[in-house]
């Protein structure tokens, strides 16, 4: 045991001793977890203050003599003793810490356990996934038993890691005694709360122990080039792919850890993984850390990540439900986790921890950090077995792929490997390859493809980025990973409130990586250079987010766009007597509509001629339906200068009111494509259909598709779904000049709002959008 190499790596880190073939605990340490397990009426253990100078003596037992954080002691005794109830405590001192020091006693067995499995399982094909010091830029993988674990974690609460040398190495902390500390140095509920987690998960490991695994590997993408593995890329690297970006979906409210697409979750990490999990911390990473305590484990081995470096952790069971964040962060009881296993044992919950730049200010914008905050989520995004077969770079055949059963005639968590020939795997590397074995690096060890990306905000909040550069930034990454999607939760901050009509726009587009890359780097040069102070979005996109030209779509019109105009007005017919709704003509009815739509429907809702509204019975509606099951009933609400006076004849109010109705009659997708401006392919039209066994009004979409669509935003594009624009739907590649219907309209903006009746309409009746595409496009107006 003691020439292991692995062993050899993290024994100075552990607090059991090897002799010869054997791992141990000093005899006093025995007797004193012999006396513990036994219950507090033999070991007297039953208070904070009595467990803290237990500790103190087990850790002089076994020669840790760097002392414990400062008010540690306190912190024990404040939590056990006031801060929970007497009955919460005597579950503590009475079952819960027996059942944690005979998993104690049992340490020594289960590390010799581990690593004999990881000898006769994998190590004969050169793969080490026994406990080992993952340092840096050693690309690899550590396997462990969630009862291994469990055991880790409890030597971490009665604060029994050695520490002198860890920082040194880089190590984080793991001993728990700070984490009690700063709960009494500052008390606050936080605190109070992530004590708790930890505490529920102890309670639930000691009543019924899991029997999965989790697995703790280190990715590295090598700085030097290798023939086999992605390298760490250079900027060229990026402004010249080809690869198509993938689908992202923006969620405004949930959570990352809610996610129920076994997508791979992004932990907003810092270099040392778990951050201040076991300190004050208690932001994104910390309650992570908190709510699947398992986590922790990893800051044991795991040195601190260099940029070239990511940690990805598959496995982890949650054990707790929380809300609130930061300051107002708390427990909120028990959490059964329903993910299922891969064939490994592991539970499909992958987190991978990447950290972006503190505080970055301006040089985010530097093409150096651009490519450091990219590479880095590469790194992370990166499977590089799958990257590089995908890219034709290696096929590596002949050896085994790992499957993970119980053991039958065993029902504790030591199970072991059976192996299957496989037709490809990966092999190890200690030269800064992003290895995985494949069957590990999958949830359900099968090869099936990729899972997507789960993430949000990372390096924004307290790390200072710009929000979104970094939403940018993941999408590269995910997206030359060949992850298949994003699913980005923006936790409803402002900054990104158009960051789904964005990256629609620009899916709808086809851009490439190299495509938004190149525009990343312009924009950010002219960020740092002063050129602009517009946020990425406005500087892509700017008639989005103001009324500048854009290239796509057609943006608020200048009056030098009506007086240059060369269209044809459209029909003309008056009708000076009827009404608007009763026309028949399938035209477009414009409601003349306050700013507030409906202001006055549920108020007193008044006109000259209102008075006299008398309720007349049923209509018997029979206008025809069309393919989505919507009457040919359309109506558009325009709201028009209210008392304008005299004003209405200035430049700027007519320009307003003009193109206020100009709003409302265009259809953006056929005036666009009329004018030749774009066309995109290969996304669906639906068509709407009733079911036919339903005869409510609970109908189904049938997606067909379709050669074109337009992309819906609400930043100034006005821009709508052909299919659902259309009555007869049609396909927007077949319109002609019957698609667009006509015009019903009225003295809108005058009566009560005091417009000049004719002067204000004659204006903007004429464009119906593509007018000169029909001959027959009329206004009906009703006088």
């Amino acid at each position: 045991m003691e020439s292991r190499d692995d062993l050899k790596s993290i024994l100075a880190y552990l607090p059991v001793l090897v002799r010869s073939t054997n791992l141990f605990w000093p005899s006093k340490v025995v007797e004193a977890l012999k006396e513990m397990a036994q219950g507090p009426d033999h070991s007297r253990v039953n208070s904070g203050e009595v467990l803290f100078v237990a500790i103190r003596d087990m850790r002089s037992s076994l020669s840790l003599l760097q002392p414990l954080a400062p008010f540690a002691s306190e912190g024990y005794a404040l939590f056990f003793d006031e801060l929970i109830s007497r009955e919460e405590a005597a579950e503590w001192f009475g079952e819960v810490l027996p059942a944690l020091a005979n998993l104690l006693l049992q340490l020594p067995a289960l590390l010799e356990s581990h690593y004999q499995n990881a000898d006769d399982i994998l190590g004969k094909y050169g793969f080490k996934t026994g406990l080992h010091l993952l340092g840096s830029q050693e690309a690899g993988m550590v396997f462990l038993s969630q009862e291994l674990v469990g055991a880790l974690l409890a030597c971490a609460v009665f604060c029994l890691f050695p520490a002198s040398n860890r920082g040194a190495n880089h190590l984080p902390t793991i001993n728990f005694d700070e984490l009690f500390a700063s709960l009494y140095e500052g008390y606050s509920q936080k605190q109070e709360s992530k004590l708790k987690c930890i505490v529920h998960y102890f309670k639930r490991i000691c009543s019924c122990m899991p029997v999965g695994f989790v697995s703790f590997e280190r990715k590295v993408l090598p700085q030097d080039r290798h023939p086999l593995f992605t390298s760490y890329p250079e900027a060229d690297f990026w402004s010249k792919s080809v690869l198509p970006l993938c689908a992202f979906e923006v969620h405004s409210v949930g959570f990352i850890e809610d996610q129920s697409a076994d997508a791979l979750e992004v932990d907003f990490a810092n270099k040392y993984i778990g951050g201040g999990a076991l300190h004050r911390g208690c932001l994104q990473e910390e309650i992570r850390f908190m709510i699947n305590p398992e986590l922790i484990a990893g800051m044991l081995f795991l040195p601190s990540m260099a940029d070239n470096e990511a940690i990805e952790i598959v496995g982890a069971e949650r054990f707790c439900d929380y809300k609130g964040y930061a300051s107002s962060f708390r427990f909120a009881g028990d959490h059964a986790d329903k993910r299922h296993f891969d064939s490994f044992g592991r539970r499909i919950t992958r987190i991978v921890a990447i950290d972006a730049l503190c505080s970055p200010g301006m040089k985010q914008y530097a093409l150096k950090y651009l490519l450091r905050e990219t590479n880095k989520a590469f790194c992370g995004f990166i499977d590089q077995s799958k990257y590089c077969q995908y890219k034709g770079l290696f096929q590596v055949k002949g050896l085994h792929e790992a499957h993970l059963y119980p053991d039958e005639n065993d029902h504790t968590s030591r199970n072991h490997l059976e192996l299957n020939e496989a037709s490809s795997t990966t092999v190890e590397t200690n030269q800064g390859a992003s290895v995985s074995l494949p069957a590990l690096g999958n949830s359900d060890g099968e090869g099936k493809d990729l899972p997507g990306i789960a993430t949000g905000n990372w390096g924004c909040g307290a790390f200072g980025g710009d929000p979104e550069l970094k939403a940018i930034i993941q999408w590269l990454a995910a997206s030359q990973a060949s992850r298949p999607f994003i699913l980005y939760y923006t936790f409803g901050i402002d900054a990104l409130q158009d960051l789904d009509q964005i990256t629609q726009w620009i899916l709808f587009h086809e851009w490439t990586v190299g495509d938004l890359w190149n525009m990343m780097v312009e924009y950010s040069s002219q960020r740092l250079n002063g050129r602009t102070d517009l946020g990425f979005f406005a500087w892509l996109l700017p008639s989005l987010t103001s009324h500048e030209f854009h290239p796509l779509f057609t943006s608020y019109p200048e009056a030098d766009f009506w007086s240059k105009s060369v269209l044809p007005l459209c029909a003309f017919e008056v009708r000076s007597v009827g009404f608007i709704e009763d026309q028949s003509a399938d035209a477009l009815e414009v409601d003349f509509a306050n700013n507030y739509i409906g202001r006055g429907a549920l108020h007193r809702g008044w006109c000259r001629y209102a008075s006299s509204f008398r309720f007349a019975g049923d209509p018997a509606d029979k206008r025809h339906f069309d393919s989505f099951g919507r009457r040919k009933t359309r109506i558009i609400a325009i709201d028009a200068l209210c008392w304008p006076g005299m004003k209405q004849y200035a430049l700027k109010y007519l320009l307003r009111e003009t193109n206020k109705a100009f709003c409302g009659f265009i259809d953006q997708s056929k005036y666009c494509q009329y004018k030749g401006l774009f066309q995109g392919k290969g996304l669906h039209e639906a068509h709407l259909y009733p079911d036919e066994n339903d005869h409510t009004s609970r109908n189904h979409l049938e997606l067909n598709e379709a050669s074109s669509f337009t992309v819906e935003t609400n930043q100034g594009a006005y821009v709508n779904q052909p299919a659902l624009k259309n009555s007869d739907g049609k396909s927007i590649q077949h319109w002609d000049n019957k698609d667009l219907p006509g015009i019903a309209t009225g003295n809108w903006g005058c009566c009560a709002f005091r417009g000049i009746v004719t002067f204000c309409f004659i204006l903007h009746i004429w464009h119906r959008g593509i007018a000169e595409l029909r001959s027959d496009c009329a206004v009906d107006y009703v006088a």
